[in-house]
């Protein structure tokens, strides 16, 4: 065993070597050989989790690698969860990450250099959201301290596992690898929890490596950190195991040999006889060896220079199989004065700073006390004078003095220190100790704040004051707001309960303001947690208490989100619409949408007349809190709509025009403008227009600062409008951009629809298939990560065409595979009303790769069962191109085969609507013209025309790098020739065909090319 805190005992004869282990040699190189895993280059993030009971060594194993890791360039950071500061968020992993900047700036040259560069490109100015947390970094990276965005607690979490994910990135490198210890994980928070597995399931983090020890004996199989584990093991987490046990009679003598300076036949009995009374436990060993010694049981003789005892005395006292008792009878030793400074620093945890130990003893606090019946002061002795009594526990190895902390050598040293106050006193000791921090002002106003409500609860049972306990409230209040903003939400629900409970039954009467913000806050709160049953209770009650309706404005907006939440986004646009009405702007709804979409829009395009974008942006700011909240609330709305029920989304977009237009401009309005623009350009082929209002969405963005909402116009512009006129491959980074500036402000709705378009444009831009899979890959991981069900479903019949295509299918035209079954996929949605998106995706999908595979009659059947116009006009015009592109495709194909003329009416439309588009952007489209006028030429016989067009569409597919267009149009270019009779052509086109299709990936349809060959 290795004593857990090496020179900190150095007056006590009991003081134990450091640096020599006992029964745990094999031990320290399993966590050696995980830590040089992390050095190499291709390295994943890992988890060792190291179990035993309490005093058992855990966490001196693990600091046994400490000082090697440290050496060899990595960083090695560390916190301990308290069982007294389970309601302050994060507590260990702040105190681990304060360690990881202490760290960085101790180094020197070029280490630290390097350093501050990464942390520079990686995280750069979202450090601010860092600042309560690790004060000194944005100094350090030169970033003004900005008030961040403010958010609800769902974004929160998303933007705070975001910010410490960019933390880790930055600086974990094989060469510098970061390995976090946390020590006593059965008292940690789930906040902490949540946090530890997105840093360790973070795919684009390298050479992570967490280190986490708890008690066995604590954690049953329902316990959160049990559960936690499970599903850790359950995603892959590369899991080493080690279970730290007692010692064996034979390790145990060998350390009271090697202490005592003595033969082990000599220590043998001794150790036989400590080992029955201790079984062997490590803590508990050097315990009884000193409660021997301070009794008297054994001494050094100066006169044989020999430690001496009587094992038959020693075999008969009764010793304590408790440490704590142990450790009790100890304290009791001392002089009251260091007792009471012990019982001090017990009430606030395993460990307290000496600046908040200041804070409590300064003598400027004494006559600011309050003259009230709390006047109650267990300890009367100033600063200097506690820290001097201290200074024998320090002596004894009871605490350690570290930097600026005070803290216990081991929890049951606080544990014993605890139990000396009577459980009548100990809530007069932590009132009187939330009193005295409170008056002071030398501490953080957070730090402070967390210590005054969590000491004056534990002793709000003697506060009788009515206005003392609503003052009380609303700090609890303000520490749940805080724990809010670090996703910390056990901690949160905790203090608005607390809160809550303080007020009398005619709260809603007497404090109806600190009521209402205490129960709309615990709404959110179990929202977030995904307690919906218990968060509707809570709506309900302020619902029917709330005086108006600008007070139940926010309880609707949880209500709809919740909803959503649920992955019910058709009962979300239902109360939101209602929402609208409340607030004074009802939505329209008919059975007949198409002729309620042309009313909107008519009147949304008359509002709009003879205005000049000048005119838009000089528009007077929005002031109208409830035209505001109307703009919030369509905001999500939209989504909702998109993703469930399209009828509705052309709507809702004329309606934020239309308010905005009518009451003036607001940050929500840049979203409505964006979508406006693509609807114009989807809806009414009015491309000018909808390129205007894009524009104009992004400059209003830049003049009203309104970041929160950057990423939502981004999505919207380069889905909806880029492509009508610039290069689809230019949207690709903005689209990046877009994702990553989503969960910089915690909106994973949209961080994962940006994230989805940029997988789906790479594909379209034939991108290689083999980096378009891992693309999408990590797409829908992070749609998983986040539970956005809808998205993902959505997302994966892509995947699954792209595997189909790679030849990683049983059969490469069926949509059935390691992504998805398309049978199962269309059931469920078509059983699941309002899911046009999926089924027209499964379609259209499904269709495109009959036609590859040259199955036209399949592939007809397939487009056959896409929704009707009004679906289609929502898409996006690349999309949209490309699904009236394979329509000529598939109706010349047919065409050929059948001689009906429907079938060359129905592809001559769809040259129409694609030439319309490429006279805006011939990047994107005029090489699909030419291949659509190509196979029209074939078919009527215009063979000149068919071969020039033919080439035209093989040269300008690959001037714009669609390699998979240009390989079709080398293969209808061989399979035209083909017909001509001119094999020759013909063989080269097909040769061609194949190597294009190589090129893109497409290993399935290069197989059946070859396996197909018509020579």
């Amino acid at each position: 065993l290795l004593y857990d805190k090496p020179n900190e005992i150095k007056m006590h004869p009991f003081s134990f070597q450091s640096g020599k282990l006992y029964g745990r040699d094999h031990l320290i190189p399993m966590l050696k050989d995980v830590y040089e895993r992390m050095t190499l280059p291709q390295s994943v993030s890992e988890m060792v989790i190291i179990s035993g009971c309490s005093g058992a060594g855990k966490s001196a194993l693990v600091q046994q690698v400490r000082q090697p890791i440290i050496k060899k360039g990595g960083y090695f950071i560390g916190g301990k969860f308290d069982n007294l500061k389970r309601m302050e968020p994060l507590s260990a992993v702040i105190l681990a990450f304060r360690d990881f900047y202490d760290q960085i700036v101790k180094r020197t040259g070029e280490a630290y250099s390097q350093a501050i560069g990464a942390l520079k490109e990686v995280v750069g100015p979202e450090a601010s959201v860092l600042t309560n947390i690790i004060p000194g970094i944005c100094q350090m990276l030169e970033v003004s301290v900005v008030e961040t965005v403010k958010v609800g607690g769902t974004e929160a979490r998303n933007r705070f596992k975001h910010v410490f994910r960019l933390l880790v990135r930055a600086l974990a490198t094989p060469s510098h690898p970061l390995v976090l210890f946390l020590d006593d994980l059965q008292w940690a928070d789930t906040a902490s929890l949540a946090l530890i597995e997105s840093l360790i399931t973070d795919y684009e983090s390298k050479s992570f490596l967490f280190i986490g020890t708890y008690r066995d004996d604590e954690v049953s199989e329902t316990h959160p950190l049990a559960i936690q584990l499970r599903k850790l093991e359950r995603k892959g987490v590369h899991t080493t195991k080690i279970k730290v046990g007692n010692l064996t009679k034979g390790h145990l003598n060998s350390m009271i040999s090697d202490h005592l300076q003595t033969s082990l036949s000599v220590s043998d009995p001794l150790a036989e006889v400590v080992y029955r009374k201790t079984s062997g436990n490590a803590l508990l060993v050097i315990q009884c060896l000193r409660s021997l010694y301070d009794e008297g049981f054994m001494h050094f003789s100066l006169n044989t220079r020999q430690w001496q005892w009587d094992t038959k005395v020693i075999d008969s006292k009764g010793v304590s199989d408790s440490a704590v008792k142990l450790m009790t009878r100890q304290i009791l030793t001392f002089p009251a004065k260091t007792q009471n400074a012990l019982k001090l620093i017990a009430c606030l945890g395993s460990y307290t700073d000496e600046c908040v130990l200041s804070a409590i003893t300064a003598d400027d606090n004494s006559g600011s006390q309050q003259e009230n019946s709390h006047v109650w002061e267990p300890i009367t002795s100033g600063h200097n004078e506690l820290m001097s009594s201290l200074q024998l526990a320090i002596r004894q190895g009871i605490i350690v003095h570290t930097e600026s902390k005070y803290k216990f050598t081991h929890d049951s040293f606080q544990h014993a220190a605890y139990s000396l106050i009577s459980e009548t006193e100990r809530g007069l000791w932590h009132l009187w100790i939330g009193n005295r921090v409170r008056l002071d002002q030398t501490l953080s106003p957070e730090k402070a704040l967390f210590i005054t409500v969590g000491q004056l609860n534990k002793g709000a049972k003697f506060i009788d004051d009515a206005d003392e306990r609503v003052e009380l409230a609303w700090l609890n209040l303000q520490a749940a707001e805080i724990s809010i903003s670090y996703a910390a939400f056990v901690p949160a629900s905790f203090h608005l309960r607390v809160g809550r409970s303080l007020l009398d039954e005619n709260c809603w009467r007497d404090q109806y303001k600190l009521c209402l913000q205490i129960s709309v806050l615990q709404a959110e709160v179990k929202q977030c947690e995904g307690s919906f049953k218990e968060m509707d209770k809570i709506l309900e009650e302020i619902f029917l208490n709330a005086k108006c309706l600008d007070d139940k404005i926010r309880s609707y907006f949880i209500r709809v989100r919740s909803l959503s939440a649920q992955g019910k986004q058709q009962e979300a646009l239902e109360v939101g619409l209602l929402v609208l009405s409340l607030l004074g702007e009802p939505v329209p709804t008919s059975s007949d949408m198409r002729a309620i979409i042309k009313e909107e829009f008519l009147k949304t395009k008359q509002l709009l007349e003879g205005k000049t974008n000048d005119d838009l942006l000089s528009l007077k700011a929005m002031e109208n809190s409830r035209k505001i909240a109307a703009m919030q609330q369509l905001n999500d709305l939209i989504l909702f709509a998109f993703v469930a029920r399209q009828k509705e989304y052309h709507v809702l977009v004329f309606k934020t025009i239309q308010i905005s237009l009518c009451h003036g401009m607001c940050k929500e309005a840049t979203i409505g403008l964006a979508m406006y623009g693509g609807l114009l350009i989807q809806y009414f082929n009015d491309i000018e227009g909808g390129y205007r209002f894009g524009q104009l969405a992004m400059s209003l963005v830049e003049k009203l600062q309104a970041s929160a909402c950057l990423a939502r116009v981004y999505t919207a512009f380069h889905t909806f409008i880029n492509s009508s006129s610039q290069h689809h491959r230019v949207s690709l980074e903005p689209l990046k951009l877009a994702s990553q500036v989503a969960l910089r402000v915690g909106d994973v709705e949209y961080s994962v629809m940006s994230a989805r378009q940029y997988c789906i444009h790479s594909y379209q831009c034939g991108i290689e298939l083999s980096t378009v899979e891992k693309f999408f890959r990590k797409g829908c991981q992070q749609m998983e990560e986040h539970k956005q069900v809808v998205v993902l479903k959505i997302t994966l019949p892509y995947l699954q065409t792209v595997l189909n295509l790679m030849g990683q299918s049983d059969d490469p035209l069926k949509l059935i595979g390691q992504a998805m079954d398309y049978k199962n996929m269309l059931k469920e949605a078509l059983r699941n009303k309002n899911q046009s998106v999926l089924i027209c995706t499964i379609y259209h999908l499904q269709s495109w790769l009959a036609y590859i595979f040259n199955e036209y009659e399949l592939a007809s059947e397939m487009a056959a069962k896409c929704p009707n116009a009004q679906v289609l006009s929502s898409y996006p015009v690349f999309l949209k191109c490309d699904v009236y592109f394979l329509s000529g495709l598939i109706s010349f194909a047919m065409a050929y085969k059948t001689k009906n003329e429907k079938w060359r009416i129905k592809g001559q439309s769809s040259i129409e609507v694609i030439e319309l588009h490429a006279g805006y952007a011939p990047s994107n489209y005029q090489h699909k013209l030419f291949l659509l006028q190509a196979e029209f030429d074939s078919i009527r016989g215009k063979i000149d025309d068919a071969a020039k067009n033919y080439d035209n569409a093989v040269r300008a597919a690959g001037e714009n790098g669609y390699v998979q267009d240009q390989a079709l149009a080398y293969e209808r270019a061989a399979n035209f020739y083909m017909k001509q009779g001119d094999d020759h052509s013909a063989i080269q086109y097909y040769a061609d065909a194949q190597n294009a299709y190589l090129r893109w990936g497409a290993v399935s349809k290069v197989n059946h090319l070859r396996e197909n060959l018509p020579l």
